[in-house]
This record gives structure tokens, C-alpha cells and sequence, in this order.
């Protein structure tokens, strides 16, 4: 079997932020349990990605 795993992160797993303390160590773990599985998958065929977007400016996005 072979295919790719794709995992979305998020910038605040490298940058810190005021008041996403939580969410920031949640994206951080992501990525460090992502890298662990990358070495576990090596010679499956099974590939993975972190995709770590920005933050999109909407309303909601702009109250915070």
C-alpha cells in the first residue's frame, strides 16, 4: 500500500503568540508526533506532510 498522509498545522506551532499558549504546544506536538511517524513510515511507501497555513483574515479572525 502506498499513499501520503497530509496533516494540517498551523504557524503557531513555530512562533508564539499571546493568549494561544495551548494551541501553539498543540501545533508544536503535531509536528514533533509527525516527524516520529516519518522515521515509523520509512520504506511503507506511506509518505506525510505537515501543511502549516497563515492565518486568513476574516471578521472573526480580526476580533481576536
Amino acid at each position: 500500500m502506498t499513499g501520503t498522509i497530509t496533516i494540517t498545522g498551523s504557524t503557531a506551532g513555530t512562533i508564539g503568540d499571546a493568549g494561544f499558549s495551548v494551541y501553539g504546544a498543540s501545533k508544536t506536538a503535531l509536528r514533533q508526533m509527525a516527524g516520529s511517524w516519518i522515521m515509523d513510515l520509512k520504506g511503507t511507501g506511506i509518505g506525510l506532510n505537515v501543511l502549516s497555513p497563515g492565518g486568513v483574515h476574516t471578521p472573526a479572525y480580526d476580533d481576536m
